[in-house]
């Protein structure tokens, strides 16, 4: 009983403090987005002033801040969920889930901070420019091998609890899927590295495919067949309650991966977006940043029926 208390008390202060840093990370962002120079693209596409712009920023920080809470509460449950369940047979497994879905979250804000010193330093130092995009190119796919392998690797070990795995079928279906990603990421990104605008990519088109596009079709792999797997473990697992509570998680395992994929559409052709009408851009990445978020809540939902589960 000593050790079962124990392990609640640990628990319950993982959340305040992961909640905290999450704060510190937003304050930060906000104050770098008001404070450095505006991006000059944005301001010329939209024909905005530069207090029009800083009212942007603040616009897009509401709902992007938004997300990153909800996957740092995301992935904090998990952890606490884990810490409660000690040895548990599933115990090591989703405790790889969360590592991962750790990584995703702190990769969200981090990833986001080092763009928006990158703008301020290619505003000031031009000949700069390629180095900070490649950096953020590589960084955002470093955070989706982790992240992704991390799910990766816990979904296979609730798989191998059952000893039931995907059958030949739908990892061909899988595959159908990715390779259709693959094929319009493709597109996308031969087609902006063409543009009479300066490559986005700041790269070779096939160094960019070799060395980001296929480990980014890797990564999402991963993702996709772990949301699978855990859905699999879900629909095999012991207790009505249970498999309700694995099912959440992976719905919204499966909804993060589908917009990060979104995202790095985004990211790869950002000509194109700048023709669209700014009030339907806006009510886009509006509408993607709460589909990104419910996600996350799906996530903890899903952790919030495991923990009623322990303390029955």
């Amino acid at each position: 009983m000593k050790e079962t208390n124990h392990h609640y008390i640990r628990s319950a202060r993982q959340l305040p403090r992961t909640l905290l840093a999450c704060t510190a990370l937003a304050l930060l962002y906000v104050i770098l987005g008001l404070a450095l120079p505006p991006n000059t693209p944005t301001v010329t596409a939209y024909n905005l002033s530069i207090t029009e712009y800083h009212i942007l920023v603040l616009l897009i920080s509401v709902p992007l801040i938004a997300v990153w809470y909800a996957a740092f509460y995301g992935y904090a449950r998990l952890q606490e969920y884990v810490t409660i369940v000690g040895t548990a047979p599933d115990g090591r497994p989703l405790n790889k889930i969360a590592s991962g879905l750790k990584v995703l979250a702190w990769g969200l804000p981090l990833s986001s901070i080092i763009s928006s010193l990158g703008g301020g330093i290619v505003h000031s130092h031009a000949n700069l420019a390629a180095v900070s995009f490649i950096i953020i190119h590589y960084l955002s796919l470093l955070i989706s091998l982790i992240a992704f392998a991390y799910i990766s690797t816990g979904s296979r070990g609730l798989m191998d609890l059952t000893k039931t795995y995907p059958t030949l079928s739908a990892v061909r279906w899988l595959l159908v899927v990715l390779t259709i990603i693959g094929v319009i990421f493709s597109y996308f990104t031969i087609n902006a590295a063409h543009l009479p605008s300066p490559n986005p990519y700041f790269m070779p088109i096939g160094w960019v495919l070799f060395t980001l596009l296929v480990p980014y079709l890797f990564a999402w792999f991963m993702g996709l067949l772990a949301a699978y797997e855990i859905y699999l473990y879900s629909r095999r697992a012991k207790g009505l309650l249970y498999r309700r509570a694995l099912a959440y998680l992976a719905l919204g395992i499966l909804i993060t991966i589908i917009i990060s994929i979104v995202f790095q559409y985004i990211a790869s052709d950002t000509m194109h977006l700048r023709k669209i009408t700014f009030s339907w851009l806006f009510l886009g990445i509006y509408v993607l940043f709460v589909v990104y978020a419910a996600g996350f809540v799906l996530i903890s939902a899903g952790v919030k029926k495991l923990r009623k589960i322990e303390e029955v």
